[in-house]
């Protein structure tokens, strides 16, 4: 893309495909408007329906629920600093395809973040990561998934650098909020290939370790785990925007 791609990134109209209805009909809202919106945020809480995702052992809730609490908390933060429109791909318990959940056309200025929570055999892995598409052994498909769609090629290089970029940018913020554990990392995910947009993956912590997994369902902590994240991206929007651009969080 061009520079201006870089400088307006959250100045720019986009174009969006008509609102249609989802893998629940009337059980989600779209995540596209009819209208062009500038700037629009897409939150995707991972997992839902049958779907539970990751477990731990002495907890009811699960990677679902806890995504969708989380991104629901950072909806409401980004909305009270006036960002651009804020949508989730999903608002309530149910299930949605990866291939549902990713724009079907190029939206220039927008962002999206998939929501997960992290699961390894250790017990002492801990902290966010924030992923980014790139090749990487270790890290294919998230988790074991009810149907595999098409596989994507990878995403178009301005759109994987920048998405390299956002995910930094959120690192730092992070960092700079005392959540020191907090790392980037490449992979490449589903949703990491969205063609439309920069996209990243966040897993807000390892529900493997026990002491992780009592804070990731404790309601206080992701009230700060979700003013951190929204923080971290309202950081990453002020980096992007010149002067004459669209003002954001002000």
């Amino acid at each position: 893309m061009k520079k201006t791609f870089l400088l307006l990134f959250w100045g720019l109209a986009i174009a969006t495909p008509q609102a249609s209805a989802l893998h629940e009909p009337g059980g989600v809202e779209p995540v596209f408007p009819d209208s062009p919106v500038a700037g629009i945020v897409i939150l995707d809480p991972g997992h839902g329906g049958e779907d539970v995702g990751a477990t731990a052992k002495g907890h009811s809730e699960s990677e679902k629920e806890i995504a969708l609490a989380v991104a629901k908390k950072i909806k409401e933060r980004l909305e009270m600093t006036g960002s651009p429109p804020v949508r989730l791909t999903r608002d309530s318990d149910v299930y949605l395809r990866l291939d549902e959940r990713l724009p079907s056309e190029s939206a220039e200025g927008a962002l999206f973040v998939s929501v997960h929570v992290n699961q390894v055999p250790s017990k002492k892995a801990k902290g966010v990561r924030i992923f980014s598409f790139g090749k990487n052994p270790r890290h294919g498909w998230d988790a074991p998934v009810l149907h595999r769609p098409i596989p994507l090629p990878p995403p178009p290089r301005e759109i994987a650098l920048e998405s390299a970029r956002l995910a930094q940018a959120m690192i730092r913020s992070l960092h700079a909020q005392g959540f020191s554990d907090a790392s980037a990392d490449v992979a490449s995910f589903y949703v990491l290939k969205n063609p439309a947009m920069p996209s990243v993956l966040v897993e807000l912590g390892f529900i493997s370790n026990p002491k992780e997994a009592a804070r990731l369902v404790d309601p206080s902590y992701q009230e700060r785990l979700a003013e951190a994240l929204a923080v971290s991206l309202k950081s990453y929007r002020l980096q992007q925007v010149s002067p004459g651009s669209l003002a954001l969080g002000r």
